[in-house]
């Protein structure tokens, strides 16, 4: 049975994990042909890995929710057992096999493996291989990374560290003090300049935990009403419109692992001259399965007010990444999720 606690795994990630499959084969001897070349049958199916993409540093600050990394899809075509191979790049020397009929990697297996090496932020391949004796092996590499959450951790060129003048930091007391906001004053109010990452509600960006914050967490609009922290509030769709329309005074030039986070385009001119700092999180709907759209395409914000056409609609506002405007729309409330920036 599938296990349900590695949800993290989403459609985003499904093509390049099947692209990524082909380059495990020059990886991994274990999942080569023999000398001889003999002709072997097929093991059934096809590997998949299932891991959040996104962690904290290990050790010792692992998502400890997460008791590994589970390897599934491959069965014997005669009921027999399956042993895996699997190797962490570019950390491991050598491949560690599980026992036969084990399909997961604990975190405890691989910090001991790696000997306390899978620290430091970046890019991380696992290679897994599934075989069994007279059967050819299968094998997949997928990506993932350990993230450094903190103000220019991982994510960079926010421009929220520069000063402001009337502007502050409010840290959130129900959260630990990583919350940290930063504020400015704006068409007579307080606004904050980075997204709402308080845990009580809403859900991170691929339901991995680290991703609360730098990014923030993706709210319905019936969540967003509570969201703020005391003496906060969600800004109404005129306070949004006071901005403006043209989407570049909102955006920042932010880097993720030293990539844009914002794809160029000639037509959109990002200044953030507003010092809003907004960055491409994408947005999420909610559901059995959280479905996340977006990242690194879309911002998308709630506003304080309701559609005035459909009561189970709310209003946001939305930036896509190779349009200068600021889109207005409405969406359901109970099932969008989208970013929240508070005001007071």
């Amino acid at each position: 049975m599938y296990d349900y606690t590695f949800r993290c795994m989403r459609r985003t990630h499904i093509i390049h994990l099947l692209a990524a499959a082909l380059l495990a084969a020059t990886l991994m001897p274990g999942c080569k042909k023999n000398e001889e070349d003999e002709v072997l049958p097929s093991l059934d199916g096809y590997i998949y890995t299932v891991v959040y993409p996104y962690l904290r540093q290990m050790p010792p600050e692992h998502d400890e929710s997460v008791p590994g990394i589970r390897i599934l899809g491959v069965t014997h075509p005669e009921g027999g057992e399956i042993g895996y191979y699997w190797k962490i790049y570019p950390t491991m020397e050598k491949y560690d096999t599980l026992d036969a009929g084990s399909n997961l990697i604990s975190f405890d297996r691989m910090i001991e493996k790696l000997g306390g090496t899978l620290t430091e932020p970046g890019e991380y391949s696992l290679v897994s291989c599934a075989y069994a004796k007279g059967y050819y092996s299968t094998s997949q590499t997928l990506t993932f990374y350990i993230v450094d959450p903190a103000i220019n951790g991982s994510l960079t060129a926010t421009g929220l560290l520069i000063g402001i003048d009337g502007g502050d930091t409010v840290t959130d007391v129900r959260d630990s003090k990583e919350n940290k906001y930063y504020t400015m004053p704006s068409g007579g109010i307080q606004w904050m300049r980075n997204n709402l990452a308080w845990t009580g509600a809403g859900i991170p960006l691929y339901d991995c935990e680290v991703m609360s914050y730098p990014f923030g967490r993706f709210y319905t609009w019936e969540e967003a009403q509570t969201a703020c922290p005391e003496g906060w509030r969600l800004p109404s769709a005129a306070e949004w419109d006071a901005f403006g329309d043209v989407a570049g005074d909102l955006m920042c030039n932010a880097r993720f692992f030293d990539e844009p986070m914002w794809e160029y385009w000639p037509q959109v001119k990002i200044t953030n001259s507003k010092l809003t700092s907004v960055v491409p999180s994408g947005y999420a709907v909610k559901g059995d399965y959280n479905a996340f759209t977006g990242f690194k395409e879309y911002a998308a914000f709630w506003t304080a007010d309701a559609d005035p056409e459909d009561a189970s609609m709310a209003q946001y506002r939305y930036i896509n990444v190779n349009h200068p405007e600021i889109y207005k729309a409405s969406a359901d409330k109970a099932t969008f999720c989208a970013s929240v920036r508070c005001v007071k």
